[in-house]
């Protein structure tokens, strides 16, 4: 059986609201969010102190994710304020993202790079 979370909003700054699951809305409405313009669009961000008396922030996405060290937080859709876990995937830093793997080059090959990869070159010094 399908049960669809109910979608709950978080106001932010500027007049926007992110969008979460109502179970999260408890836990997370509990904090002053705000939006912070990026060059993928905006984010929701909150900050805090840490132990050393460090001012620190942490993403929206993060929380609801409970991410931890090590894992980064990918979007489904291009809205940064949709934080619903079904627009979240938890990416393990170790394990290779595939659009960061070595893209061809879409120009003509240039046999002094020696490689059609991008940042891929021969070394010709090497001896076995």
């Amino acid at each position: 059986m399908f049960v669809e979370n109910k979608v709950a909003q978080i106001q932010l700054s500027h007049g926007l609201v992110a969008l979460v699951d109502d179970d999260d809305y408890e836990r997370l409405s509990g904090f002053d969010w705000i939006a912070v313009k990026q060059p993928a669009g905006f984010i929701a961000v909150r900050t805090y102190m840490n132990e050393a008396g460090q001012g620190r922030s942490i993403n929206l996405s993060r929380e609801v994710m409970r991410a931890t060290d090590g894992e980064t937080i990918k979007y489904l859709s291009d809205d940064r304020l949709d934080n619903r876990k079904s627009n979240l995937i938890v990416r393990n830093n170790s394990i290779p993202d595939p659009r960061t793997l070595p893209r061809l080059r879409k120009e003509k090959y240039d046999p002094k790079r020696k490689s059609v990869f991008i940042g891929v070159r021969w070394n010709t010094k090497r001896t076995i």
